[in-house]
């Protein structure tokens, strides 16, 4: 059998000449013993972590000019720097109308270009392309045909589009020249507007288009915009209908 460590020591004392200690003695010394490894092994231990501790900072950090050394894992915070947004509500004469969530700076071009383009038939020469956007702004891009009448289908005039040039132009389908058919307040010119741009008037239809264009060439340019009470079917009403969209 494997003798006990009390027996070893015990046995060790005898040896040493300590033969005269008796039982008590040697199990307190056994003890005391064993403490004190116990106590030894622990601290060589602990010295040990703390060693190994030490190197894997000092091998994952640099010491900097105060000699305190930092982890590399601590790196420098920046200033985040935030691109504020704005809101644009983009329809008309573009592939994707809708609300477009934009950076703040934007302008009409960007609005477009983020409705996917502009569709064949639009107008790009009645808005100024490089205004800037405000949060809220509606881009309505018209068509050819509305900017040759001055005024959307809806009936909203093109000079109080955002970021209108205020100016309305019919381009010809066959080169592209550009015709002047209205002052710069977007409103239809009687004395030189087409049969089709009077058409487009509140209240006024083919019948009644084509009697102003009777009248202009029976009597000659209108001089007064009262005028057109003088022809044949606008009466009261429907000059009040169409006088706040005509100029002469």
């Amino acid at each position: 059998m494997y003798q006990s460590m009390a027996g070893r020591v015990r046995d060790a004392f005898r040896h040493m000449g300590f033969m005269h200690l008796d039982r008590r003695a040697v199990v307190g010394a056994t003890v005391i013993f064993a403490v004190l490894v116990t106590v030894l092994i622990v601290f060589i231990a602990t010295r040990s972590n703390r060693a190994v501790d030490s190197f894997s900072i000092s091998s994952s950090g640099k010491t900097g000019d105060s000699g305190v050394t930092a982890s590399a894992t601590q790196l420098p915070v920046s200033d985040t720097i935030s691109v504020k947004k704005i809101y644009v509500h983009v329809v008309g004469a573009v592939n994707a109308p809708g609300v477009y969530e934009l950076p703040e700076g934007s302008r009409i071009v960007d609005a477009i270009e983020y409705a996917q383009g502009s569709t064949q038939d639009a107008s790009l020469v009645v808005l100024n392309l490089a205004h800037k956007l405000a949060d809220g702004d509606q881009v309505y891009l018209p068509t050819i045909d509305e900017a040759t009448v001055g005024r959307t289908h809806y009936g909203l005039m093109i000079s109080q589009l955002v970021g209108s040039m205020n100016v309305v132009s019919s381009i010809s389908n066959s080169g592209g020249a550009v015709s002047q058919t209205s002052n710069t307040t977007g409103k239809i010119n009687i004395n030189s507007a087409t049969a089709d741009q009077l058409d487009q008037l509140p209240g006024v239809g083919p019948v009644i288009a084509q009697a102003i264009i009777t009248y202009r060439e029976n009597n000659g340019s209108f001089e007064t915009i009262s005028d057109l009470q003088s022809v044949s079917g606008i009466g009261e009403k429907k000059y009040a209908q169409i006088v706040d969209y005509v100029c002469i």
